[in-house]
């Protein structure tokens, strides 16, 4: 067995120190390297996911309002009794346009 000298002794110490600290140092950036790539493939299924249920929330939303619209709409029909002179047509023209008019602020 060849014994070490004192210079030789401390430089192997300190590489030693060095490689287990470069080991430790690359592990973790290893480790904070994956840590970035699964934040930002959760970050991105979250934004998805969040996407999807405003997407959700718009279209009950607008379904709910169709069958307001289809309740109003229906209402505006004809009179059985009305004999569709022109009385009868001015009063389902203004209605109409109320209606058009509900239904543009609605668009907008």
């Amino acid at each position: 067995m060849s014994e070490l000298s004192g210079t030789d002794r401390v430089f192997d110490v300190e590489h030693c120190a060095f490689w287990r600290h470069s080991r430790f140092d690359s592990f973790n950036m290893n480790s904070y390297e994956e840590l970035k790539v699964n934040a930002v493939t959760r970050r991105d299924a979250l934004e998805r996911s969040r996407r999807r249920h405003a997407l959700s929330r718009e279209c009950d939303d607008m379904l709910r309002w169709i069958d307001e619209r289809r309740g109003v709409a229906a209402s505006y029909q004809p009179d059985d009794e009305g004999d569709g002179g022109l009385e009868e047509v001015e009063k389902l023209q203004k209605k109409l346009d109320e209606f058009q008019k509900v239904n543009a602020s609605r668009a907008v």
